[in-house]
């Protein structure tokens, strides 16, 4: 049992459900979906890695499908969702399940044909768009969202590089867990006034 890791994933975990009672459960639905695709999608990964590190060893798999779908699904409707609090839209049905259902497509993309490229690219597009959102929605007066946004945007990219930020010892993943916790809560909180 690893119980640092143990418990640096419940803190994400936690973290996690907390945005979601707090700040997007009040949101409208369509909202909600966009947002949820990735923060459940990285609060599930984060219950089943602490599951995994605390020895359940099928835990490490699902862990990983679900970092996978909070990374592709999750960061296709992470960057629709920027988009949408920057610029007061809201999505219609077709709109928000179109954009779900794009993100299960790459998925499938990545994770059952194996292009990888996918997997790579489309994080970072993803973060790209969010926080080019944030400058928006800074410029458009929106300097809440945009400041909170851009705090996400740095978090998650803190966690990308950790190795090249903190180093490669093994207490960087509790790292990684604390800095997407850190991304998770500044999305709760720029949404926050919405």
């Amino acid at each position: 049992m690893q119980t640092a890791h143990v418990i640096s994933d419940l803190i994400l975990a936690a973290v996690g459900i907390f945005v979601f009672f707090k700040f997007l459960n009040r949101l409208n639905l369509h909202d909600t979906v966009l947002w949820e695709a990735f923060v459940l999608s990285a609060s599930l990964a984060a219950i089943f890695g602490a599951a995994g590190f605390a020895g359940y060893e099928r835990g490490v798999f699902i862990s990983q499908f679900f970092q996978s779908l909070a990374a592709i699904t999750g960061g296709v409707c992470l960057a629709a969702a920027a988009i949408g609090l920057v610029t007061n839209t809201d999505y219609s049905n077709i709109a928000c399940y179109s954009i779900l259902t794009l993100g299960f497509l790459l998925f499938v993309l990545s994770e059952v044909f194996g292009r990888t490229e996918v997997a790579k690219w489309v994080p970072l597009v993803s973060m790209t768009v969010v926080a080019l959102a944030a400058v928006y929605g800074i410029v458009k007066g929106k300097h809440f969202a945009g400041a909170w946004l851009l705090a996400a945007v740095a978090f998650f990219a803190m966690a990308q590089f950790r190795g090249q930020i903190f180093g490669t010892a093994e207490s960087t993943v509790d790292v990684f867990h604390i800095l997407i916790a850190g991304g998770i809560f500044s999305l709760g909180l720029a949404t926050s006034k919405q």
